[in-house]
């Protein structure tokens, strides 16, 4: 079974993922989350913001958690991806 890249040109199949694009966006503005869990009122931002980030801070373990990902993170950036360094391209 081919897929619709292999037959229609690259701006067709661009076209043809826009009504799928807003039938999901649709969806998603349609549905609402329900209120049965949530008995306190909502909280601003800033506040949610701010006990994330003591959250975070404040436990030992969740901080080295933290640390490592973002360790992690930066050095993944820093990997160079092997199709440029080996030239796996082919010209």
């Amino acid at each position: 079974m081919e897929s619709v890249a292999q037959v229609a040109s690259l701006r067709a199949t661009y076209f043809l993922t826009a009504p799928l694009l807003l039938a999901a966006t649709a969806v998603l503005l349609w549905f609402r989350e329900p209120r049965l869990h949530q008995v306190e009122e909502r909280q601003p931002l800033r506040r949610q913001v701010a006990t994330t980030d003591r959250t975070i801070l404040a436990r030992g373990q969740l901080r080295a958690v933290v640390a490592l990902a973002a360790v992690g993170s930066v050095l993944m950036l820093g990997m160079p991806e092997p199709s440029r360094n080996l030239n796996l391209g082919g010209s």
